[in-house]
């Protein structure tokens, strides 16, 4: 380890534990953040749930988030039901005034939200796992869903340990443009597992469920997915009650950054470390069927995440930039688990990859 990378770190260190003591972490603030009525069209408020069965293979994942400006509002809505039958909802953009199909209300910060969604969904037909929309007519698609927190409410720009963040950026090179980046794309991001019970209508068939594993998160401030050269966001509720979150994250002034922990019993028992370069997983402009990687924890402990995944459904935001939310299954020393394999592409590939 160098001197001047030694040098680097304790001035991010310093950086961000000054930011954390003159703006610390408010629940109620997080939980109930409106977007200014000035604010530009970067600016986002996202609101996001994913719930998975372990046996049934029942999933189900919700986005809202209102944008700034002119920008259109973002909705997602996807139901795996336990035939293997996934439904998308038939739009997924809404022009600012138009009446969106979904609704989202904080009962009690950090224990209990509401969201519903009303609207038509297509049937998919998959192509190598790749929902699209089917030959099937479009059916209407009701849901209510609750969801109770589990573990706290965790803010990774305020809870992650200083020495992890740090050491990602100190990593990296500091030029004018990197440091720009850093201020200018800052935005909140936290995570909460929990359950959700929900009543979902499929046409005249009703699915019940009731405490089923979940997660949730919430981010705000500055987004503007144009700047984005790609990112990766896995997610893993697994079977004995644990659950991870790895993220890697790459703008044109950053290599790499990552983040992520992982949960026992509800509570922190590790923050990611050392997790491999984003070019070492497989770049398809899309979910992989299937990957695997090795992630170091701060607390020493060294594990292998594979997944396999099940299916997935493209969002594309006004094209520039193309998610693919992938649902898959897991494994990490034998244990199993269900979640997301989220992957972001800004649509030049020469942005895709750097060698971090």
């Amino acid at each position: 380890m160098s001197l001047k990378f030694k040098l680097k770190k304790c001035i991010m260190k310093w950086q961000i534990n000054k930011r954390i003591k003159t703006n610390p972490f408010d629940l109620n603030y997080a939980e109930t953040y409106m977007i200014p009525e000035d604010a530009d069209s970067s600016h986002n408020n996202s609101y996001y749930f994913s719930m998975h069965d372990p046996k049934t293979k029942e999933s189900m994942f919700w986005r809202y988030a209102r944008r700034g400006g002119d920008a259109k509002d973002e909705v997602w809505f996807v139901f795996r039901d336990a035939g293997g039958q996934v439904y998308f909802s038939e739009n997924d953009h809404f022009d600012k005034g138009t009446k969106v199909p979904v609704s989202i209300n904080v009962a009690e910060p950090g224990k209990k939200l509401t969201f519903t969604f009303s609207g038509w969904c297509y049937q998919a037909d998959f192509n190598g796992g790749d929902c699209k929309p089917g030959k099937k007519p479009k059916v209407k698609v009701e849901m209510q869903a609750e969801f109770h927190g589990l573990s706290q409410v965790f803010d990774f720009s305020r809870h992650l340990p200083a020495d992890t963040m740090a050491v990602a950026l100190a990593k990296e090179k500091w030029t004018k443009e990197f440091i720009a980046a850093i201020k200018e794309n800052h935005q909140v991001h936290t995570e909460q597992q929990g359950t959700i019970s929900a009543t979902i209508k499929v046409d005249s068939e009703t699915h019940r469920f009731s405490r089923i594993n979940a997660f949730r998160d919430h981010s705000y401030g500055k987004r503007d997915w144009g700047y984005f050269d790609r990112h990766i966001w896995i997610l893993g509720l697994m079977e004995n009650g644990d659950m991870f979150h790895t993220s890697f994250v790459r703008y044109p002034a950053v290599t790499q950054i990552n983040a992520g922990l992982y949960l026992k019993d509800g509570k922190p028992d590790g923050y990611v470390k050392n997790l491999p370069s984003m070019d070492s997983l497989p770049i398809l402009g899309k979910c992989p069927p299937k990957a695997s990687y090795e992630v170091e924890l701060d607390n020493g402990r060294k594990f292998t995440i594979k997944f396999k995944r099940e299916f997935e459904v493209k969002f594309d935001f006004q094209k520039q930039y193309t998610i693919s939310e992938g649902v898959s299954e897991f494994e990490i020393d034998g244990l199993r688990g269900r979640g997301i394999t989220e992957f972001g592409f800004n649509p030049d590939k020469t942005r895709w990859t750097k060698g971090a």
